[in-house]
């Protein structure tokens, strides 16, 4: 959009090895980094869970439901996310705390769901 500095994330690890050690605050080149980096596994993540809770008979199961309640969160997974994302971008949050834990707990999540779902 028009006033908005567009990187991609070589400009982005550029800007951020030649920027750490001037003691300046690279949080906006650390949530575009992890926006471009670890963002898009949250599909990943969320496939990993929907295939965890899935049933394995479909007879025994409304998939009508079970395809709606899966739009549902997957809609409402990638708007928090993309919200915290620019929450992130524009310096209101720490991008860590924005981006990297709510994907690192989804990744839990999916992991022993997927555990549980192989035992």
């Amino acid at each position: 959009s028009e006033g908005e500095a567009s990187f991609t994330l070589i400009d982005a690890i550029d800007a951020f090895v030649l920027l750490k050690n001037q003691d300046l605050n690279l949080n906006r080149i650390k949530s575009i980094l992890y926006t471009g980096i670890v963002f898009p596994f949250f599909a990943l993540f969320l496939i990993i869970i929907f295939f965890s809770v899935s049933p394995d008979n479909s007879r025994y199961a409304n998939l009508g439901l079970y395809s709606f309640g899966g739009l549902l969160i997957t809609l409402l997974t990638w708007g928090s996310l993309f919200a915290s994302t620019k929450l992130a971008t524009n310096g209101t949050m720490n991008p860590e705390l924005a981006i990297v834990f709510p994907m690192f707990l989804l990744f839990v999540i999916a992991q022993s769901l997927y555990i549980k779902k192989i035992r």
